[in-house]
């Protein structure tokens, strides 16, 4: 057993993936734990992985729809996250497949 502080883990609460903070490493996925204040970061999409969000706790406006705890939003390749945070929202992300470094800010 091994024991990791997710603030020692990666950046922005990245904790599994293929990465060297990685607490896992894997190529199959990259997943995290974030706290996202209220407002919007940059709008972007993927060309390669699926992006998977469950939102913990807070409330989110995505393309027009507002979504709150327990609901998952799945971003397939070239759908833009243009996430605009109502609250502070707690949030569990998953991309899959690992690795990809395909990020595109619209």
């Amino acid at each position: 057993m091994k024991h990791i502080r997710l603030e020692n883990a990666g950046r922005r609460g990245w904790f599994v993936g293929s990465f060297p903070e990685a607490a896992t490493q894997t190529d199959l996925a990259e997943v995290c734990y974030v706290v996202e204040p209220a407002g919007q970061p940059a709008p972007h999409y993927h060309t390669k992985c699926v992006e998977t969000v469950l939102i913990v706790k807070g409330t989110v406006i995505i393309q027009g729809k507002e979504y709150k705890d327990g609901d998952i939003v799945i971003f397939e390749p070239g759908e833009v996250n243009d996430s605009y945070y109502v609250t502070e929202t707690i949030m569990v992300g998953v991309k899959t497949p690992a690795g990809g470094n395909d990020k595109v800010y619209v």
